[in-house]
C-alpha cells in the first residue's frame, strides 16, 4: 500500500477562503465541509425533529455559525445534545424540562441567557475565553509561564453535596488568587469544573480514585458518586509560589498520585493549536450517562445502563429518594434528565473559573515586551546580565509591573502616584481599550515613542 505524506500545512486559510482558529482547526473543517457525500456532523443532526432547523443551520457550512465546525468533539457533543432532548422529551409533566426543552430550542444565536447544556453557546463561551487569552496573556515569548492546571477537588455522593463542592472549589481558587496578590505575584487562569460520574467500581479498581478516596477519608458507597476537577489554562510568571499554596490546600499523601499537577504548554507545539485543544478538552460529559446505546440492542448493552441507573439512583437523587420516588421508574433517561437539571440549575457561575488579578493586569502586552528589547538594548543587556527578568530572547521568566519601571527598586514611580488605575481582580475578559492603548507594533522608534502609562493613568 503507497503511503500519503502527512499533512503539516500550517496554512489557517480554509477551502471555503475563511480564516480558521488554528491549523488543526482548519484542517478538522475541511473534513466536515468537503465530505462527498453527508458530512458526519450532518449524519448526527438527523432529519428528524430533535434539532430546530435554526440549530442545524449553525453546523451547515454555507450557513455555519463562528466557525463551530472546527471544533474537535463536535460529534461526540451532538450526541450528548440528542440524549440529553430525547430523555427530557419523556417527561412531557415535568414543567422543568419542558423549559430546559423550550431553551434548548429556542434560536441558538441569539440567545438571552447562558445556556451550557447547548453545545453552541459552550463554543461561543470558549471563543471568547480563547479571544481573551490570546489577545492580552498568552503570546509565543511568555511559554515558559504558560500551564494546563489540573486540580482534583472532591468526591460528592450525590448532586446535593457537588454543588457545595463546586461552590467550595470556587472559594479555593479565589484564595488562591488572593494569596498570590499578597506576594505581589499576577496570574490569569480560564478553566472549567469538570464533574464526572464514578461507579462503584471505578472508585475501587481506579488507583486515582482510591486515592482521592483514601486521602478525603471517605469510603465508596454501592451507589458511586462524583469526582469534581477543573481544569484551567494558567499564565504564572512564578509558578512555585502558586503550585506549593494549592498542593498545600489539596494535599495528596500518595507520592504517585498529586491532586495538583502543572503541565506546562509546549514550546514546540503551535500555541493556538494547543489552546483550542485545550478548551475543547474541558466539555467532557460523563461516560456511564452518555456512551450506552440510545435504544436496546442485541448485546443488551442498554438494560444494562438502566439497572446500573437504578444501583446508582441515590448518586443523582441523594439519600432519601425511597420517601418520594418510585425508584422502578428510574432508568438512563432518568438520570441523564437529572445530569442535565443539574447543570441548567447550577449554570455557568459555577461550571465555569476565570481570573485576570490585578497584578497580571499590569503586564506589559507582546508588543510592548518587543519594543523594550528594541528600544532599551542596554537595559535589555544589563537584566540578561543579571537574570532578574528574563528579557533575553525567546524568554520572560519574571513578571514586570507597568506602574514600576524596568529597573529595581520596582516600586511605583513618582509621576504615577495617586493616578494609576484601581484594579480589581476580575473575570477574564477581552478588554478592546487595552489592546489598543498597548499596541505599539510596527511603530518606527526613529519617528514615535510608545507612551506607557497611556493605559496606566486613570481616565
Amino acid at each position: 500500500m503507497n503511503k500519503k505524506r502527512y499533512d503539516t500545512d500550517t496554512n489557517t486559510i480554509r477551502s471555503d477562503g475563511k480564516m480558521a482558529f488554528s491549523p488543526q482547526g482548519r484542517a478538522i473543517a475541511n473534513k466536515r465541509i468537503n465530505a462527498q457525500q453527508l458530512s458526519r456532523i450532518q449524519k448526527k443532526l438527523g432529519t428528524d425533529d430533535t434539532f430546530s432547523d435554526e440549530f442545524k443551520a449553525a453546523f451547515h457550512p454555507k450557513t455555519e455559525y463562528g466557525q463551530i465546525l472546527e471544533r474537535i468533539n463536535l460529534e461526540t457533543e451532538l450526541d450528548a445534545t440528542r440524549k440529553v432532548i430525547t430523555a427530557l422529551k419523556k417527561y412531557p409533566d415535568d414543567p422543568d424540562c419542558q423549559r430546559i426543552l423550550d431553551t434548548m430550542w429556542d434560536k441558538p444565536t441569539m440567545r438571552k441567557k447562558d445556556f451550557p447544556l447547548c453545545p453552541i453557546w459552550r463554543h461561543e463561551h470558549e471563543t471568547r475565553q480563547l479571544f481573551a487569552s490570546q489577545s492580552r496573556y498568552a503570546f509565543p515569548r511568555v511559554t515558559e509561564q504558560l500551564y494546563l492546571v489540573t486540580i482534583v477537588f472532591d468526591f460528592a455522593e450525590n448532586l446535593d453535596q457537588l454543588e457545595d463542592a463546586m461552590i467550595a472549589a470556587h472559594k479555593g481558587m479565589q484564595a488562591a488568587v488572593a494569596h498570590m496578590g499578597r506576594k505581589r505575584h499576577g496570574v490569569m487562569m480560564t478553566g472549567t469544573l469538570e464533574f464526572d460520574l464514578k461507579t462503584f467500581e471505578d472508585l475501587t479498581n481506579e488507583p486515582k480514585s482510591i486515592s482521592l478516596l483514601r486521602q478525603l477519608g471517605v469510603a465508596a458507597t454501592d451507589a458511586g458518586g462524583w469526582t469534581l476537577t477543573g481544569h484551567f489554562f494558567t499564565r504564572v510568571p512564578h509558578r512555585k509560589v502558586l503550585e506549593d499554596w494549592l498542593r498545600q490546600t489539596y494535599p495528596s499523601s500518595d507520592k504517585h498520585w498529586h491532586r495538583v499537577q502543572f503541565n506546562q504548554v509546549m514550546r514546540n507545539k503551535k500555541l493556538l493549536d494547543q489552546l483550542s485543544k485545550l478548551f475543547s478538552y474541558m466539555n467532557k460529559v460523563p461516560k456511564a450517562l452518555f456512551r450506552p446505546p440510545s435504544r436496546k440492542t442485541k448485546g443488551g448493552e442498554r438494560d444494562k445502563a438502566d439497572e446500573l441507573m437504578r444501583r446508582m439512583s441515590a448518586a443523582f437523587y441523594g439519600a432519601n429518594m425511597n420517601t418520594y420516588l418510585d425508584q422502578s421508574v428510574i432508568d438512563l433517561d432518568a438520570a441523564i434528565v437529572q445530569w442535565a437539571k443539574f447543570v441548567d440549575r447550577v449554570g455557568p457561575k459555577l461550571m465555569y473559573f476565570s481570573v485576570e488579578s490585578s497584578h497580571a493586569q499590569k503586564w506589559y502586552s507582546e508588543s510592548e515586551m518587543n519594543y523594550i528589547r528594541m528600544t532599551d538594548a542596554d537595559i535589555a543587556a544589563d537584566q540578561d546580565q543579571r537574570g532578574d527578568d528574563g528579557m533575553q530572547d525567546g524568554e520572560h521568566k519574571y513578571e514586570l509591573h507597568r506602574d514600576h519601571g524596568l529597573l529595581p527598586p520596582f516600586e511605583i514611580m513618582p509621576h504615577l502616584k495617586g493616578r494609576t488605575r484601581d484594579l480589581r481582580s476580575r473575570p477574564l475578559r477581552y478588554d478592546a481599550e487595552w489592546e489598543s492603548m498597548t499596541d505599539c507594533s510596527g511603530i518606527n522608534p526613529d519617528t514615535h515613542y510608545h507612551d506607557f502609562d497611556r493605559w496606566t493613568v486613570k481616565s
